[in-house]
């Protein structure tokens, strides 16, 4: 509501009224939906609740507030600054978000270096970078024995790090159970999330407890190992305003598969084996044939050992730090302060 108090409580206020605002939709589907008789209980006049400023569907949306009195808007990542402008990932708020359109800016967000970079993570088994990659070896092992599964014969690990839910996807991993247990891989889990959902993913681990397991926990030590110790990152989201974990997946030579969308679609570029381009693999339809094709695909890779190489290589020198996005958004204040 900053935006609309600067906009109503204090417009004619020597300082606080040439105060530009710039707000940020993380999550277009959380709009914060009220009654009309907050309006007073927050100090707001009653003309607020009307449809040009907070008012929507006969009560009032603070999400609204923030789009609509802010001078600049902005998305945590230019693919989902455009997709929530349209009906599949609106939640029903993209006309709205569209009449900003001229002031919506989707901007990256930025990854700590300090905190996630395999080269001086003091969490995991063994410290390595693009220049040394023996530490993968020893932090697999460090995984598979963490997660209680046997280190012979040699497959590759697939890692998910999430909170298991709907929008995360992983009911379309826990629904592909019979295709993923054909394929020659091994899977963790660690996350928490929707019962159903843990359940479906307890049943395959269940199925095969030699190469899939599951821990029902947010461990912060763990996700480190996990993403150390895996080869391959599963990230089947079907929205993701930004997403962070494929950006250390990236930075940890652990290859991402992503869903195509968000800012899963702006940070994993699609392999090229031929070209020897690309840092991941993406996916565009949210079921289990465009997962496990995607799956298929990445596995095929990993066999061919040079080009695997080359390839997590790729995402490992990608820069997703914070500098890069703090500096997208001091441009972007200064362009507000001329606004006003």
């Amino acid at each position: 509501l900053t935006p609309v108090y600067l906009k109503t409580s204090y417009w004619d206020d020597p300082v606080l009224g040439r105060v530009p605002s710039v707000f940020t939709i993380h999550n277009v589907a959380y709009q914060g939906q009220f009654g009309t008789d907050t309006l007073e209980i927050v100090g707001l006049p009653t003309h607020v609740g009307a449809d040009f400023a907070l008012g929507y569907h006969d009560g009032i949306r603070y999400l609204k507030g923030g789009t609509a009195f802010a001078e600049k808007v902005t998305t945590v990542s230019p693919t989902y600054a455009l997709e929530i402008q349209g009906p599949e990932h609106g939640f029903g708020f993209q006309d709205v978000v569209r009449g900003r359109s001229e002031d919506l800016v989707g901007i990256l967000n930025g990854v700590d270096y300090d905190e996630w970079d395999p080269a001086n993570d003091g969490r995991i088994a063994k410290r390595y970078s693009p220049r040394g990659l023996a530490g993968k070896k020893a932090n697999k092992a460090d995984l598979l024995k963490a997660f209680g599964l046997p280190s012979e014969p040699d497959l590759p690990v697939v890692a998910a790090i999430s909170r298991l839910v709907w929008q995360k996807g992983f009911d379309i991993v826990a629904e592909a159970w019979w295709d993923l247990l054909q394929r020659p891989m091994r899977m963790v889990v660690l996350g928490t999330g929707d019962a159903a959902v843990q359940a479906g993913l307890a049943d395959l681990a269940g199925r095969d407890p030699s190469r899939f397991a599951v821990h029902f926990a947010y461990d912060e030590s763990l996700a480190h190992r996990v993403m150390a110790g895996a080869d391959i990152f599963l990230m089947p989201s079907r929205s993701e305003p930004c997403g962070l974990t494929q950006m250390y997946a990236l930075r940890y030579g652990t290859v991402p598969i992503v869903r195509s969308t968000g800012g899963l679609a702006d940070t994993v570029e699609p392999y090229d084996g031929a070209a020897g381009a690309g840092t991941g693999f993406r996916f565009e339809t949210a079921d289990g044939t465009g997962l496990v094709w995607a799956l298929d695909q990445a596995l095929g890779a990993y066999a061919d050992r040079k080009p695997w190489t080359g390839l997590l290589k790729r995402g490992m020198s990608r820069d997703f730090s914070g500098d890069r996005s703090a500096q997208a958004y001091l441009d972007l204040y200064a362009r507000a302060r001329r606004q006003v």
